[in-house]
């Protein structure tokens, strides 16, 4: 067995300076390993991430408006009404409405049965010239005398005799007539007719 080796001390005038440079370097050692020791502890550790707390932005879309479907109703024109007639004053009659105004006559048949009625007379017809009269004149005149003056006629004329100028002034179912002829037989003037069923009789009684 080797016997260990004794170091020399060194003289107390050395020791001195030697002890402190040895401490200080001892103090530097154990530094050194407590650093190394706390970085590798450190590096070691599993250190938890950090959540980033940032919101996350909403994909849900808005929901579209929806159109609408019913249609705004037409504005209505209302048509102007026509300007109202005035009115009679109240206790004022209303006015009457105005007679027919004459007019020349367009009927020819107004003018076959004014000849007619001339022909029967003037040849002393007497009944087919009573037949031409107005159903007013019909209850009116005599028939004995009417049947004397148609024969009187008769045998003053003895033919008929056509109309030569005739004039005719009609108003509704009502007309009068100037006419003459071409013989001796006399003229009228404004000789009063009116129409009966559809055809004209002689109102002059």
């Amino acid at each position: 067995m080797r016997r260990p080796r004794l170091l020399a001390l060194p003289t107390p005038a050395l020791a001195a300076p030697a002890l402190a440079a040895l401490v200080l370097a001892t103090v530097l050692t154990a530094c050194g390993g407590d650093s190394d020791g706390d970085t590798g502890g450190d590096s070691a550790a599993d250190p938890t991430p950090t959540v980033s707390s940032t919101p996350t932005p909403s994909t849900t879309t808005p929901p579209a408006p929806t159109p609408s479907t019913s249609a705004p109703a037409p504005a209505t024109s209302s048509t102007p009404s026509g300007p109202s007639e005035p009115t009679a004053p109240s206790g004022t009659p209303a006015p009457s409405p105005p007679a027919p105004a004459e007019t020349p006559a367009s009927d020819p048949a107004l003018r076959v049965a004014a000849q007619a009625y001339a022909d029967a007379f003037l040849t002393g017809d007497a009944p087919a010239a009573f037949d031409l009269l107005s159903e007013r004149c019909k209850d009116t005149v005599d028939m004995v005398a009417f049947g004397d003056e148609a024969i009187a006629a008769g045998q003053k004329y003895g033919s008929p005799q056509p109309i030569s100028s005739y004039d005719a002034k009609v108003a509704g179912e009502s007309a009068t007539l100037t006419y003459r002829f071409t013989g001796n037989a006399p003229a009228h003037r404004r000789q009063p007719w009116v129409r009966e069923q559809g055809f004209w009789h002689l109102d002059e009684c």
